[in-house]
């Protein structure tokens, strides 16, 4: 039996975007939520889709982020640069789960959520 090697893991975090926007934060605890990891990306979406644990905690995280991750590796960002790795979801209210969205302008250059 071979050995399947894995070269990207796909993290899941949770932000408040209220939270994050007013700056009324103290520490990276305060409006972040790293929920999980996953080695395969469809497994990745359902459990943000499927809101598996309750991620959303009542409304608190609005936004999930899932990004992509090279195993062993280090990479930079530019703090201006969108970044293509990530799938990015907001709650919707009306449909109650989160749905995929754009990445919002106030996270442009905002990469490792998860750090």
């Amino acid at each position: 039996m071979e050995t399947e090697i894995f070269k990207y893991a796909y993290s899941i975090t949770g932000i408040s975007s209220k939270i994050w926007l007013s700056k009324q934060f103290k520490n990276v605890y305060s409006y972040i939520q790293y929920f999980g990891i996953f080695l395969d990306d469809i497994e990745a979406k359902k459990a943000v889709e499927e809101n598996w644990c309750d991620i959303n905690e009542g409304g608190f995280y609005d936004y999930i982020v899932i990004e992509q991750i090279v195993l062993n590796s280090i990479y930079f960002i530019h703090p201006k640069q969108k970044i293509t790795n990530q799938i990015w979801f907001h709650w919707s209210d009306s449909n109650d789960k989160y749905e995929i969205c754009d990445q919002p302008d106030w996270s442009i250059g905002i990469s490792r959520w998860l750090s």
